[in-house]
Formats: C-alpha cells, structure tokens, sequence
C-alpha cells in the first residue's frame, strides 16, 4: 500500500511538473492561456476535466527578470 502511494506522489509531482512546463512554453508561443478549458476524451470511461488557469503574483517569493517580451512583468 505503501508503494502505491509513493507511486501515486511520483506521478502527482511529475504532473505538476509536466503542467508548469507546458503552460509556460505555450505562454511563450504567444498561446491565450488564460481562461477555462473542458477536455472529453473517448472513451467515455475516462473522465471528463475543467481546467481553469487564471494569472495571478506568487508572493513570498523573489522575482527573476522574466525571459519572455511580452510587455507584461512575467506573466
């Protein structure tokens, strides 16, 4: 039981991970990626997801000089 849940963390961590990633190159292709989205896969024994990203200023936190241009300050 133990070994499922560390597995289960693994893939919590590697998913956050995956979704930094992918929210921020799709940022820095110029993609809207503000908003909410709705993803229904087939088949219909998978679940149906919300997802909503809204911006936002982490605080508590020290900022880096942003590497994107896009008249914004980082986000």
């Amino acid at each position: 039981m133990d070994d499922d849940i560390e597995q289960a963390s693994m893939a919590t961590v590697a998913f956050e991970r995956d979704l930094e990633a992918l929210v921020l190159e799709a940022f820095a292709r110029g993609a809207r990626v503000e908003g909410t989205w709705e993803i229904c896969p087939s088949p219909s024994t998978v679940p149906d997801w919300t997802i909503q990203i809204r911006r936002h200023s982490c605080t508590g936190r020290a900022r880096e000089d942003t590497v994107f241009e896009d008249g914004t300050d980082g986000y």
